[in-house]
């Protein structure tokens, strides 16, 4: 290949990475689940596209140690998961910053039992565009789905009328299987559409 083929190739592929990335900001991204990559989704897109994209924040985490970190629902390393403190209505909250969320479904991973075995059994999934005033997209009642180590699940929303939304947040509403409010997840993910 030659020098000038080279950069005439060059300058087709950046062509195509801009139209790319202007149907990005007009239209969206679409992410559905594969079976092969359950936690693939939004959340994990942003992250490999730069740590800068997204901000995980909750009410608390236990003792402030390393191993609870609400950042931690996006790490692969199996020695660490987000754990809230002892305290009703805990929550973990996903700020999409630049971007907005149409979600159509979510995955959660339970911790591994080496880390705690206060699994969730009651929450809401809110969105919210400032922050302050929160939708309920989708509750879950006495849910049996994550109660062991390292479980993982789908959930569906059902009524997609709602907005676009900044925010995401999973809130524990009820008690845990151990009927306490430590709020405990291993993995979170989010599928729909990015805008």
């Amino acid at each position: 290949i030659t020098g000038e083929t080279w950069i005439n190739l060059t300058e087709i592929l950046i062509k195509d990475n801009d139209k790319t990335q202007t149907k990005l900001n007009e239209e969206g991204i679409t992410f559905s689940i594969e079976e092969t990559k359950v936690l693939s989704g939004i959340i994990s897109y942003l992250v490999k596209k730069s740590e800068n994209e997204i901000n995980i924040t909750s009410s608390s985490h236990f003792l402030n140690n390393d191993l609870y970190q609400p950042r931690n629902v996006v790490s692969k390393d199996n020695d660490k998961c987000f754990l809230s403190e002892n305290a009703p209505d805990s929550w973990i909250c996903f700020d999409f910053k630049e971007h907005k969320v149409h979600p159509t479904q979510y995955v959660i991973m339970s911790p591994s039992s080496d880390l705690t075995n206060h699994f969730l059994r009651n929450w809401v999934i809110e969105g919210s565009n400032d922050n302050k005033t929160w939708e309920i997209i989708d509750r879950q009642r006495n849910c049996d789905y994550l109660n062991g180590s390292s479980f993982i699940s789908t959930f569906t929303i059902d009524d997609q009328n709602f907005t676009e939304f900044r925010f995401i947040r999973l809130r524990q509403n009820g008690p845990n299987v151990y009927s306490q409010d430590f709020l405990a997840i291993k993995n979170f993910e989010i599928y729909g559409k990015l805008i």
